[in-house]
């Protein structure tokens, strides 16, 4: 981005409608930044977990995995999708724990 001198780009939802943005400051540096075995796991679970279960608003979905251990944030409407989202994100190769941090109703239930 700061060779071709852009601050910011939009990210598009469904119908290209405007859903947020990206700067240099959401893209993760030294010591935040991924391995490449740690890129993967997020990525698998975005196609499992994320993608199958809340399509709606995956892209308010925040995943990060460090060291194999999954955080996963977002607001939810239904929580009883949670556990179920657990047992995905457990299932995929290289997870050693998964620690969802949801608000939305009885989301505090599955902490």
């Amino acid at each position: 981005m700061s060779r071709r001198k852009v601050g910011a780009m939009p990210v598009l939802g469904g119908e290209e409608r405007g859903v947020g943005g990206l700067s240099e400051a959401d893209f993760p540096t030294g010591a935040d930044s991924l391995t490449e075995e740690e890129f993967r796991v997020e990525e698998r679970i975005r196609r499992t977990a994320v993608s199958f279960l809340f399509r709606a608003l995956s892209h308010g979905v925040r995943v990060r995995v460090r060291d194999g251990v999954v955080t996963s944030e977002a607001h939810i409407r239904d929580s009883s999708l949670v556990s179920l989202a657990v047992r995905l994100a457990r299932a995929v190769e290289g997870v050693v724990d998964v620690r969802p941090r949801l608000t939305g109703a009885s989301a505090d239930r599955w902490e």
